[in-house]
């Protein structure tokens, strides 16, 4: 399938500016909120996508006014607990690294402790 100017601009676009803030607030939501799945594994981040996917569809589907949080939040809050469901189901950041099956999993792991180390790093001393 050939691919247009329009689409490479699209996928540009959600690599360049989309998904670095989607993983900035999930990060620092994550954060503030815990993580439910500590408890009760993959369904807890299911029963919250099915909760944000009923608010995503009232507003797109339904045409409803969205209370409380804007339609984007709700969509990138999507995003999260799908990565979490995604972490859920795959082993361990403790693997043993190979540089010739590096996979999205390992990605995703080194840029969750880079950003940590990022935010100790940016964090205000109590100094």
């Amino acid at each position: 399938m050939k691919q247009t100017e329009r689409h490479r601009r699209m996928r540009a676009d959600i690599v360049d500016n989309i998904l670095p803030d989607v993983i900035k607030n999930f990060l620092l939501k994550n954060e503030d909120y815990g993580v439910g799945s500590d408890e009760f594994g993959a369904k807890a981040q299911v029963i919250d996508i099915s909760r944000k996917y009923k608010k995503v569809k009232a507003a797109i589907w339904d045409g409803e006014e969205l209370e409380g949080e804007p339609l984007e939040e709700v969509i990138g809050d999507m995003i999260g607990h799908c990565l979490l469901l995604l972490e859920e189901l795959r082993p361990t950041c403790t693997q043993p690294y190979d540089p010739m099956e590096f996979t999205a999993h390992d990605w995703w792991c080194t840029y969750v402790e880079a950003m940590s180390e990022w935010q100790d790093e940016e964090a205000p001393s109590d100094g």
